[in-house]
């Protein structure tokens, strides 16, 4: 019986210091711990969230152009800040849109330009929302949809209507009102157009003398409004001009220098480092055909170019 009581009292000291531990480790993760460290806090992911949402698009499908394109107003929105470059769009034909160079250049070598429309090449803000605009080529020009993609791991699509093309060249194009230069070397103004088939037309021949030249039985002609300057020093002048009116298939062409109308200085051929202001006399062998106050695409040569100016002209006066 002793030996029963020893044992028992050895297992009942045990269990005292096993509750005394115990119960120390608990007053002083209680008391004297303190709070837990950051480090030794789980850390909180956010997600990021990101959705895109086409808000307008223009379809563009010009004769001057072997393929569509479409200029996209999208929207992004984020929980966090954005910054989500052209690489990650790609079109239903596998083009990405950070690599549309081909494209834009074969619309520059047509005499249009982009640059006005304000686009972008990137979706950057520290904002939880961008909205830009986007150049979209379409190989097919016969195409009547077209997907864009944007390839996150959850893929977005955005699907265009092709079916109605209402984008015009003259949104894109220079205009009567814009100043076309190469920013070095020259700088010409375009004016409005007026008629000179009542004008007194006279005709210089090598020995001196002048005639006077009536163009109405056989053709029209049209005086061009126009200002030429050289920038920093450069002479430059006008060789060659020719002009086609939308719709039409017959072209009017720059009458030489030899060609005067009193009030009405002819410009071809002349020489300018400082501003000159004058006309380009175009002349159309149509009687029937005429350009005044008509919407048509302008080719100026330069002196000494083999290379033409391609504008597009919308008289100011139409």
């Amino acid at each position: 019986m002793k030996k029963d009581r020893d044992i028992l009292g050895i297992v009942a000291l045990t269990l005292a210091f096993v509750l005394m531990v115990s119960g120390g480790l608990f007053v002083w993760n209680t008391f004297f711990a303190g709070e837990p460290k950051p480090d030794d806090e789980d850390p909180i992911i956010v997600e990021t969230v990101i959705d895109v949402a086409l808000e307008d698009a223009t379809v563009f499908r010009l004769k001057e152009l072997d393929f569509q394109f479409v200029i996209a107003e999208i929207t992004v929105t984020s929980n966090k800040k954005i910054d989500l470059g052209l690489e990650m769009f790609s079109t239903s034909e596998g083009i990405a849109l950070n690599n549309v160079a081909f494209y834009t250049d074969k619309i520059k070598e047509n005499g249009l330009t982009l640059e006005k429309l304000g686009l972008i090449d990137q979706f950057v803000t520290d904002q939880m929302s961008i909205t830009g605009k986007v150049f979209i080529p379409i190989l097919d020009k016969t195409a009547k949809t077209m997907t864009l993609s944007v390839n996150f791991e959850k893929k977005i699509d955005l699907t265009f209507d092709l079916n109605v093309a209402t984008g015009t060249k003259y949104e894109i194009g220079l205009t009567s009102a814009d100043l076309i230069t190469d920013g070095n070397s020259y700088k010409i103004t375009l004016g409005k157009m007026v008629s000179l088939n009542n004008e007194p037309v006279f005709h210089s021949t090598p020995s001196g003398e002048k005639d006077l030249y009536d163009f109405s039985e056989t053709s029209n002609l049209v005086a061009l409004e126009i200002d030429i300057e050289g920038l920093n020093a450069t002479s430059v002048g006008i060789d060659d001009a020719q002009f086609i009116a939308d719709g039409s298939t017959v072209s009017a062409y720059a009458l030489t220098k030899s060609y005067t109308c009193e009030g009405y200085p002819n410009l071809i051929d002349v020489a300018a480092t400082t501003v000159k202001e004058g006309y380009l006399y175009l002349q159309i062998n149509d009687i029937n055909e005429s350009i005044l106050n008509k919407k048509g695409t302008l080719k100026l040569k330069l002196t000494g170019s083999q290379e033409w100016i391609i504008v597009f002209y919308l008289d100011t006066e139409a």
